[in-house]
């Protein structure tokens, strides 16, 4: 009797004194690491717009070096830094963002996980004679635009062309345009709505 208890009481001990889980020799395979992008969470701030000057009568005309474009990354609207030379007066300059929005991100942008939600269909023209000055009419309605662009547009339109103020744009039908700010909600939601401007 004296011996069982003994050890019954051994066997407590070692139970008590372990961790509860026990090593194993079999090999788990738990899949490859969760790839991380390399991009920067949304600035809603931006950075400095890039160096430009006019170009002589009117002022609106732009000089620039560098250019900020915003992309998709992470499921949220950020801001890459492009070695880039535009001129021209308001409406060609944003043409020419427009293009390189609807182009596919460059490789190492792509690489850090990059995309641009902007369709490669999509145009822009001046506004109308009764829209306020610096409007930009898209190709369709505002409504129709893919999640994530209408935040591409207005926060690179934005930072390039109106030192971070703000946008006046409008689609092909007759509805009057709005003007829109570059805020956290065009960055970081998929389906802002076109109603997140401010009717003019």
């Amino acid at each position: 009797m004296k011996r069982t208890g003994i050890t019954a009481a051994a066997v407590a001990a070692l139970l008590l004194s372990g961790c509860g889980i026990r090593a194993t020799t079999v090999p788990v395979d738990a899949g490859a690491a969760p790839a991380r992008s390399k991009c920067a969470g949304p600035e809603p701030s931006m950075s400095p717009s890039p160096s430009r000057s006019p170009l002589g009568s009117p002022a609106h005309d732009y000089l620039m070096d560098g250019a900020v474009l915003f992309l998709v990354c992470n499921s949220q609207v950020t801001q890459v830094v492009r070695e880039d030379r535009l001129s021209g007066d308001y409406p060609t300059v944003a043409r020419a963002l427009l293009d390189r929005l609807k182009s596919a991100p460059l490789k190492d942008e792509k690489e850090d996980g990059y995309q641009t939600a902007v369709p490669d269909t999509l145009s822009l023209t001046e506004g109308r004679d009764d829209d306020p000055k610096r409007t930009l009419r898209l190709s369709v309605r505002l409504a129709q635009l893919p999640d994530y662009a209408l935040g591409q547009l207005v926060c690179t339109f934005s930072s390039n062309l109106l030192a971070g103020g703000p946008v006046v744009l409008g689609g092909k039908e007759d509805a009057p345009p709005r003007r829109f700010t570059c805020t956290s909600t065009l960055l970081t939601q998929a389906g802002a709505e076109p109603d997140t401007g401010v009717p003019l």
